[in-house]
């Protein structure tokens, strides 16, 4: 028996000694292990939007070929299973290939990605055209402008994402009834319209619709930047500036770093949509506005890292307001300044001052309320209302055959100038006697400040009166003061 178990165990070890060598033989017929891959490519400066493809090759040649790939950045550069690689934004990126066959050998090259040169626009709009973005890096520019764009018949659309360089002095115009600027583009891919290699304020002069009566003008998710080189008459430049019967809407854009407004838009204009804008960084005001287009300003605007922080509001006989309007709180003060005319009218309708909002008068600047015409301005004790001069008096608020409700508002600085009688008053209410209705009603809520030259109230002739008065009242021939405020 002990025989026959040495005879099995020496066997057995002869069985496993036998197949030692065939797994030895095995592993000296395969292929020698992968030394090193290297990796090629056309150029190592890699210009947008080319899209090269790299090639690698695995040492020894007798070892697989195949390999995988991969970006250090991929905001840089992409590449594909196929080595072939996008370029997306400027900078030095790593492209990598690295051996299935053995992944603990790699091969790489360093890539820089460039610019292109811009595309030269030196004509103006011929037929409808498009602008796109060829450049994935949108600091990067798809086109640079060299002279005087202009658009009489035609739709310039400029897709997402463009940007857009203008020489010196150079314009992009809109012109005429059926011309249009249709300028789109999204939060992450803004479209920019500024000046060619430089940070200058005023470098070019910006857009300009004149008569662009076109619905399809439109700027959303723009960034207009460095225009205004042109003064308009008395006034500094604009980075927009939207005249004549122009109709225009502009949302989510920004109007920045020019020499003067943001914005410019007498009351001709029309401002379809207002909303969700930033107008900063400029050299004047953010915004000069025609007072008919005030009820246009809408929600979610930034008015405010301006020179002066004030929206600049044209006041006077060419801009009494004729149709019902609603003015917000735009986070700064309107500044109503004289322009045509010292007394701006609101005129048979009705003006509501939405609480929170500051009106600052210049020094020539009266705001009358007439033929019918009402101003509700009730603020809330978080939110006051205030009519105030801006430099030291303003004409006042005066009420000719007009109607007003006022509460938690305060009107400051009023009575420049006299009226009757050498009075001069913060508010003025008065209805000539002939006068056909309607004649002058006011309401004083509880929480109003009214400050005067020489009296808070004063009550000309003609059916007129308030109720809740407040201060120092004046009654033009001596008539009682209880006649006149019940």
């Amino acid at each position: 028996m002990r025989f026959r178990t040495l005879l099995v165990s020496v066997a057995l070890v002869a069985l496993v000694v036998s197949a030692l060598p065939a797994r030895a033989a095995t592993a000296a017929v395969q292929s020698p292990a992968v030394d090193s891959v290297v990796v090629s490519v056309p150029s190592t400066t890699l210009v947008m939007p080319d899209i090269p493809q790299a090639g690698a090759v695995v040492w020894p040649a007798t070892e697989s070929q195949s390999v995988t790939w991969e970006s250090s950045d991929l905001n840089v550069a992409v590449v594909n299973p196929e080595g072939f690689i996008q370029p997306l934004r400027q900078g030095s990126v790593r492209i990598t290939a690295t051996s299935t066959a053995d992944p603990t050998k790699s091969g790489a090259v360093t890539l820089t990605v460039v610019c292109p040169a811009p595309i030269t626009v030196s004509r103006n709009v011929d037929g409808d055209t498009t602008w796109d973005n060829w450049v994935p890096d949108i600091d990067c520019y798809d086109y640079v402008v060299t002279t005087v764009v202009s658009m009489n018949d035609e739709t310039l659309t400029i897709e997402p994402g463009t940007r857009v360089g203008f020489g010196d002095e150079e314009w992009l115009r809109v012109l005429g009834d059926e011309a249009a600027l249709v300028a789109v583009g999204t939060a992450d891919a803004p479209i920019v319209l500024t000046a060619f290699e430089s940070t200058t304020p005023g470098h070019w002069q910006g857009i300009y619709f004149q008569n662009a009566m076109n619905p399809a003008n439109r700027l959303d998710h723009v960034i207009v930047e460095y225009g205004g080189s042109d003064p308009i008459q008395r006034l500094p430049g604009a980075n927009v500036e939207i005249r004549g019967e122009s109709r225009v809407a502009i949302a989510n854009s920004t109007l920045r770093h020019s020499p003067g407004f943001g914005l410019y838009a007498p009351s001709e204009a029309v401002l379809d949509d207002f909303r969700g804008n930033t107008l900063t960084a400029n050299g004047s005001h953010p915004a000069y506005l025609g007072a008919r287009l005030i009820g246009s300003i809408l929600d979610g605007n930034d008015f405010t890292g301006n020179a002066v922080d004030e929206i600049q509001v044209e006041t006077g006989t060419n801009d009494h307001l004729e149709s019902d309007a609603t003015w917000r709180d735009p986070g700064v003060p309107y500044f109503m300044e004289h322009r045509n005319g010292k007394q701006w009218s609101v005129v048979g309708v009705t003006l509501t001052l939405e609480p929170g909002v500051n009106l600052l008068f210049g020094d020539a600047v009266g705001m009358s309320i007439q033929h019918g015409g009402r101003l509700e301005a009730v603020g809330t004790a978080a939110a006051p209302i205030v009519l105030a001069a801006k430099n030291d008096l303003w004409m006042g608020l005066r009420f000719h055959d007009g109607f007003g409700a006022l509460d938690q508002i305060s009107i400051l600085d009023g009575g420049r100038e006299s009226f009757g009688a050498n009075v001069r008053a913060a508010v003025t209410i008065v209805s000539p006697r002939g006068n056909e209705p309607p004649e002058s009603r006011v309401e004083f809520g509880p929480a109003v400040t009214l400050a005067g030259t020489d009296y808070e109230i004063a009550f000309g002739g003609g059916d007129t009166y308030a109720t809740g008065c407040v201060g120092r009242i004046f009654v033009q021939g001596g008539g009682a003061r209880g006649d006149h405020c019940r």
